[in-house]
């Protein structure tokens, strides 16, 4: 599903940014609102990784092509460890994705993480 019509249909805010990639091409970028829905950014491949592709929607990032999964977060900073994983944790903060990005499993919950 393309992640514009993700986020319309959970109600999560969004707008357009023209923005210029760092290699000089023009890009059609979003920000995405992480206030309500947070998001987990992987920042390198994981065990963990493999596991959560299978229970949450997640889009592609622009540039490492990790996962960024949505979800609810009880607590936590900015950085952090996630099991075996690398990862920042979004919320708050507006986040970029490409417009034309994919959300792969669209059609499952955006579920809760408990973080310690």
């Amino acid at each position: 599903m393309n992640i514009t019509d993700f986020l319309d249909m959970h109600n999560i805010r969004w707008h357009p940014v023209p923005m210029l990639y760092y290699n000089g091409e023009e890009g059609d970028y979003i920000l995405i609102d992480t206030t309500v829905v947070h998001q987990i950014d992987i920042d390198e491949p994981c065990k963990m990784m493999d596991e959560l592709i299978l229970d949450f929607p997640y889009y592609e990032s622009k540039t490492k092509k990790l996962p960024h999964f949505f979800c609810r977060m009880n607590a936590g900073g900015m950085f952090g460890q996630f099991n075996d994983c690398k990862v920042d944790y979004m919320r708050g903060f507006p986040v970029h994705a490409k417009r034309d990005a994919i959300v792969h499993n669209a059609h499952l919950p955006i579920k809760n993480i408990i973080l310690s």
